[in-house]
């Protein structure tokens, strides 16, 4: 059997004596299939071609000079001024690109990115694919020349494998003569392992270009890089982008058919789309293009994947900027296009909206913000960019506990772990300010963090507890601290707190850390002077204060959380793009006297719900003291939902003589919507929260389908089909069945 370009099987084939014409017989041996070979030629994608890449990432501090650099490495033209860098760039490095002796196509790309402190929060993102690394700084610079390129080194540094290859690059010295000897810089180079040494050069003059483009290239290796075999496109692909980015076009979001109508104008050649999607994904991995979808499902191609980019160090900047100092993003604005972005000034809507999308997208994805409702609004929140300062009046006792260092990548550390610990079932994220976040399990048990400290590449970070919490809550509380900040590209020193033995006294943080950096085995005590001995030193192993399974597991509920925000994001871009601008109300009736189930409902589902947009009816937030009680249950009435919560609580009130009022007057009004037609009862939907539907629900909502949380790891899976029947989408919607996948996906897998 034989399977042609178009995909279809055939049986068997023939060739004409006299003509350019083959015959296929199709499986069903119903029909005859005759083919040009001449059309057969002009439609073949077969030839391959052989391509590997090289990314070069060009940083450091703003102004000093690294966009100039990188245009004379990239460009024929000669030294050109250049007004600060926003997000970053890439270009073709022609004078470091080449085809080697096999025919294989080598490319260096060079990647530029601004060097302003704000920015650092996108490149972490970015950076660590990185081949070859040119770390710039001005060695005219009279105050700390190389203290940005520490940062940067750290940066680069920070993967616990190996750190790409780099160059240490002084800019400018047409500018004047630098404070530092060549022995200085020699040393500092040799201390952080830069393998490419020291060039000194001036982009307007050409001083030390050639010798920093040769250093490059043989840092890069081209003959011992292994190639990519592809096919031919892929080269008509590259060339495409290439153009589009050259005359800077707005064009840049394609489908694979429209990139195939810009191909075929292009060359005259018909390609197939399964030809064109394997090279699209190919010149994906090597940064290119990048692929993303939008609302409903449907894929597309960005052909400039800095602009997304770009568009993410605008959406931070903006929240930097926002006048409260909360560090955060009106979500409703971002996704409807009412912030002015100058990336999508030029794009049509429906364009706007997908880069939107993916931009918020890549935030939740990376842990740096999180989703929260503030008034009736929901807020991207931006844990590293909020200003506001903790009350100066503690509210509450807290004790320091163990302190961290972490060096490398940390520009996302501090925001993952506010985000992360917020997202397991155990702790509640109750506050947050500026450099800290504060916890909650349970009544009273009070856990937090703060960044004590930061500095280039380097941070302090300090564990503390109220003092009432329990020794169990410290443990897990710490072993899924040291969990999520083990887990990041970071190198790690642990200093427990240390009390003298004597008098009691907690010993200053700062005091024990410095005398175990000197490597001392013991101190004075700072209030009675009895001499103790430091405990031992840590470095990047976990303390395993708690148990091992209660850490996995709200780790994997962090991990699905995250899924389950990511999905959110493209929920509410669907209801945006079809036009639902309504918000559906749900009242949710419970029986209380449950504290656990009480604080499931306020902490986790209804704030889930109202996050995603659901106008949330619930008495802990709306029947206030002094409120009129009778009012708050007649909303039942008029509630577009009621999310009914199943427990044996709830059925054994409901049988009881002596029922709580509340739960019978909530009852008679939603038994009153249940014995309505259909479509008004089915607006009561069930929520089996534990036992079985005969136990733990009413007998008239036994005959409806409930929706079973009881498993708590499907609880993810379970919220996004509440949400779908309250925003009244069938599961069977296209753009909703994926996301239903990636939700049921993430239920299953387990982290690492």
């Amino acid at each position: 059997m034989l399977k042609c370009s178009s995909h279809r099987f055939f049986y068997s084939t023939a060739f004409s004596p006299t003509t350019n014409t083959i015959a296929f017989v199709n499986a069903e041996g119903t029909a005859i299939d005759l083919w040009d070979l001449n059309d057969l030629e002009s439609r073949s994608t077969t030839t391959s071609v052989h391509y590997t890449t090289a990314k070069i990432a060009l940083v450091g501090d703003s102004g000093v000079g690294k966009t100039g650099l990188g245009w004379v490495l990239t460009h024929d033209t000669g030294f050109k001024e250049h007004a600060s860098t926003h997000g970053e760039q890439f270009w073709i490095a022609g004078r470091l690109s080449k085809t080697r002796s096999d025919g294989a196509i080598c490319d260096a790309v060079v990647w530029d990115l601004a060097g302003q402190p704000d920015y650092r929060l996108i490149h972490s993102l970015f950076i660590g694919d990185a081949d070859v690394a040119l770390v710039v700084f001005d060695p005219t610079n009279r105050q700390e020349p190389l203290k940005g390129a520490e940062f940067w080194l750290r940066a680069l540094g920070a993967s616990k494998d190996k750190m790409c290859d780099v160059i240490l690059v002084g800019a400018r010295i047409d500018r004047g003569t630098g404070i530092l000897t060549s022995d200085e810089i020699d040393a500092f180079a040799r201390t952080h392992g830069v393998a490419g040494g020291y060039i000194a050069t001036s982009a307007m003059r050409g001083d030390g270009i050639g010798e920093l483009t040769a250093r490059v290239a043989e840092l890069i290796g081209w003959e011992k890089r292994q190639a990519t075999v592809t096919l031919e496109i892929f080269k008509e692909i590259r060339d495409h982008v290439l153009e589009i980015k050259a005359r800077e076009s707005s064009d840049v979001l394609v489908t694979l058919e429209q990139l195939r109508g810009h191909l075929h104008a292009n060359t005259s050649k018909v390609y197939e789309l399964a030809d064109i999607d394997t090279a699209t994904k190919h010149l994906s991995h090597h940064g290119y293009l990048r692929p993303l979808r939008d609302s409903a499902g449907q894929s597309f191609i960005l052909l400039a994947p800095d602009l997304l980019n770009n568009l993410a160090a605008s959406m931070v900047l903006e929240a930097r900027r926002n006048p409260k100092g909360l560090g955060a993003l009106d979500e409703k604005r971002v996704l409807s296009g009412q912030y002015s972005f100058q990336e999508l000034a030029e794009l049509e809507s429906r364009d706007r909206e997908v880069l939107l999308d993916a931009a918020t997208t890549l935030f939740i994805e990376h842990n740096i913000c999180f989703r929260e409702t503030l008034g009736n609004d929901p807020y991207l929140i931006f844990p590293s960019l909020i200003n506001q300062n903790k009350p100066p009046v503690e509210d509450v006792v807290v004790v320091d506990g163990t302190a961290y260092t972490a060096t490398g990548a940390t520009e996302n550390v501090y925001a993952s772990l506010v985000v992360l610990l917020g997202y397991t079932n155990t702790f509640t994220r109750t506050n947050q300010w500026r450099n800290q976040a504060r916890y909650e399990m349970g009544r009273g048990q009070i856990c937090g963090f703060r960044l004590a400290e930061e500095r280039q590449g380097e941070i302090d970070l300090v564990l503390y507890f109220g003092a009432d919490a329990a020794a169990s809550t410290k443990q897990l509380y710490q072993g899924l601290f040291e969990k999520f900040l083990l887990a990041r590209d970071v190198h790690v020193e642990i200093f427990p707190p240390m009390q003298c033995p004597k008098c009691k006294y907690a010993q200053p943080r700062s005091e024990v850390i410095k005398r175990q950096r000197e490597q001392a085995t013991a101190m004075f005590c700072t209030n009675c002077g009895k001499k103790v001995a430091l405990p031992e030193r840590i470095l990047t192993a976990p303390t395993r204060t708690a148990p091992l399974d209660a850490v996995s597991r709200e780790q994997r509920t962090a991990s699905r959380r995250t899924q389950f925000e990511k999905a959110i994001t493209w929920l509410k871009g669907y209801l945006r793009d079809t036009k639902r601008s309504k918000s559906p109300s749900c009242f949710i009736s419970y029986a209380w006297g449950d504290p656990d189930q009480e604080r499931w409902l306020e902490r986790h589902l209804a704030t889930d719900l109202r996050n995603a947009g659901i106008s949330v009816i619930l008495d802990r937030w709306h029947s206030q003291a002094g409120g009129n009680l009778a009012r708050f249950v007649e909303q039942i009435e008029s509630a577009d939902f009621v999310a009914l919560v199943g427990t044996s609580r709830l059925r054994d009130k409901y049988n009881s003589k002596d029922t709580d009022p509340v739960v019978a007057a909530e009852m008679k009004l939603i038994n009153a919507r249940l014995m309505q037609r259909e479509s008004e009862s089915k607006r009561v939907i069930p929520l089996l929260l534990e036992g079985e539907s005969r136990t733990s629900l009413p007998p008239l909502a036994k005959t409806s389908v409930a929706i079973d949380f009881r498993n708590e790891e499907l609880y993810f899976e379970r919220t996004f089909d509440l949400l779908l029947t309250l925003y009244e989408i069938p599961f069977d919607d296209p753009a909703m069945r994926d996301l239903r996948d990636t939700i049921r996906s993430a239920s299953k897998r387990r982290p690492a």
